[in-house]
């Protein structure tokens, strides 16, 4: 495994810190969804540092949000917002290139990757914790509340990443 240089440790560091700050700065579209643009530095990370810088920053971003900015769904809302942002930023993470070409298809495919991973972890995981223990409630709510937002969500930070990657780029 690479090792991390101090370089790179800062990196993780300063954009846990921010990623922290835009999670504290979200607004409710339907509770208990919540668009917030703190994964924005997960994909940053992913894309710069590589997969498993990435993974630290969802990792300690959602850490510090439940033990210091608390939450209104106690762990199920952290396990659900660090999965997405993995989920988003694998893409960025492990497929190469900087031509737009091959930005888009990364984005298409972190856009589908997150929506479909988190349909499965909705119907499998979050639901459930929240108590919709029926399954035809689940679906519909699935296909009419949260695959909606996870798509809009999904296309959103893409399209910031792709007004922001141009400087990222000359940083890094």
């Amino acid at each position: 495994m690479k090792q991390f240089n101090t370089r790179t440790m800062v990196k993780i560091a300063i954009l846990t810190a921010v990623s922290v700050a835009l999670y504290a700065l979200n607004f409710v579209v339907f509770e208990p969804l919540k668009m917030d643009f703190s994964d924005l530095p997960v994909i940053v990370t992913g894309s710069m540092l590589g997969l498993i810088p990435g993974i630290i920053v969802a990792f300690l971003k959602n850490l510090i949000h439940l033990f210091f900015l608390g939450s209104t769904s106690p762990v199920v809302g952290e396990v659900a917002n660090m999965s997405f942002s993995i989920l988003i930023m694998l893409p960025f993470a492990l497929l190469k290139g900087k031509k737009w070409d091959k930005y888009l298809i990364k984005s298409i495919i972190a856009i589908l990757l997150a929506s479909a991973g988190m349909f499965v972890m909705n119907y499998f995981v979050t639901m459930p914790w929240y108590g919709i223990n029926e399954s035809s409630e689940r679906i519909r709510l699935l296909f009419s509340v949260y695959t909606p937002f996870n798509l809009v969500k999904s296309a959103i930070l893409c399209g910031v990443f792709a007004l922001i990657k141009p400087q990222i780029d000359r940083m890094n």
